[in-house]
């Protein structure tokens, strides 16, 4: 939904109001890339009550400081709260 308002709001011309919601994601965009994909999404699903956190050899899950930095960006774009 976030992420479809920003693009709504670029097409209709409202560049400030996208410009400050693309940056409210920011955090969260970019700990999606704290570790080979898809183990720092699958783990921020996890926290959101969607899924199991588990990965293929050879990929692990996020280390703790990856998996702090997902939970806080999550936390930060407000969506922790809402989960589960």
């Amino acid at each position: 939904e976030r992420v479809a308002e920003v693009t709504r709001l670029m097409a209709t011309g409202q560049l400030v109001d996208a410009r400050r919601r693309h940056f409210e994601l920011l955090e969260l965009h970019e700990s999606m890339f704290v570790a080979p994909n898809p183990a720092p999404c699958k783990w921020a699903l996890s926290l959101l009550g969607k899924m199991q956190p588990d990965v293929r050899l050879p990929l692990v899950q996020p280390d703790t400081m990856d998996r702090g930095r997902v939970a806080s960006a999550l936390e930060a774009a407000g969506l922790l709260a809402n989960a589960k």
